[in-house]
């Protein structure tokens, strides 16, 4: 991005991914976003947040929470979590299952 100053143009250092980061500046122009299925929309939900959109922003047409993500991500974690503590033998399930999967 440019900035001018004094009539002369300087660069913006924006700190987000530049692949994305057009999406967010779409936001700005038509108050939606339109995305390939190329990019992801966990990604794009985070750029959202980070550049401090609307907790709710249409992406492809439907609304979506930006901070909800968080919330459904913490709780998988948790739930994971709790599941892999109370399974005695998972560690060693889960190297049986990926030699399995090495050897396929």
């Amino acid at each position: 991005l440019q900035h001018a100053e004094n009539g002369r143009s300087k660069p913006i250092f924006v700190d987000g991914p530049s692949e994305r980061f057009h999406f967010i500046l779409d936001w700005y122009r038509y108050n939606a976003i339109h995305i390939p299925r190329s990019v992801s929309l966990v990604a794009l939900l985070q750029d959202a947040r980070h550049f401090l959109l609307p907790d709710e922003v249409i992406v492809n047409g439907v609304a979506r929470n930006v901070k909800t993500h968080d919330t459904a991500q913490r709780v998988s974690r948790e739930l994971l979590a709790g599941i892999i503590s109370r399974w005695p033998g998972f560690q060693i399930f889960f190297e049986e299952l990926l030699g399995r999967i090495r050897t396929h």
